[in-house]
């Protein structure tokens, strides 16, 4: 009787063991590897963007670009200012479409807001002198 266990229990392992190999076979066949992309901010102030991977939060600075490494092939970005939202797009990857800095990424994003137009004042008239008539 107990010989039998023995059997079902090494057959139970054996088994065990072969769902594992060909599971770690096919992710090793094709591991999912990180997109990395730029972020550029044409704005003229830093802005941060919270990280998806590590929960901290990431600054671009006023005119300049990060690296951005993702896992996910689409995913929200959004940008804050002083604490509040000031742009937000969903991002979709393509792997190595984008060219930068002689280097391929698989995306691109520039963070672009408007920036308030400030109208011209307009030019104060000059008074004009105004001779005075002469009496008669």
């Amino acid at each position: 009787m107990m010989r039998g266990k023995k059997i079902v229990a090494y057959v139970f392992l054996l088994m065990l063991v072969i769902s594992l190999t060909a599971t770690l076979e096919s992710a090793a066949s094709d591991p999912q590897l990180p997109y990395i992309g730029i972020i550029k901010n044409k704005t003229r102030y830093d802005v941060s963007i919270p990280s998806d991977n590590s929960g901290g939060t990431l600054v671009v600075p006023a005119q300049g670009w990060i690296e951005y490494i993702t896992w996910s092939s689409k995913f929200p970005l959004d940008a804050y200012f002083n604490g509040k939202p000031i742009w937000c797009d969903n991002v979709s990857v393509t792997p190595g479409k984008y060219q930068y800095m002689c280097k391929k990424y698989d995306f691109m994003v520039e963070i672009v807001k408007p920036e308030p137009v400030v109208k011209p004042t307009p030019l104060k008239k000059k008074k004009r002198r105004v001779k005075k008539q002469p009496k008669c």
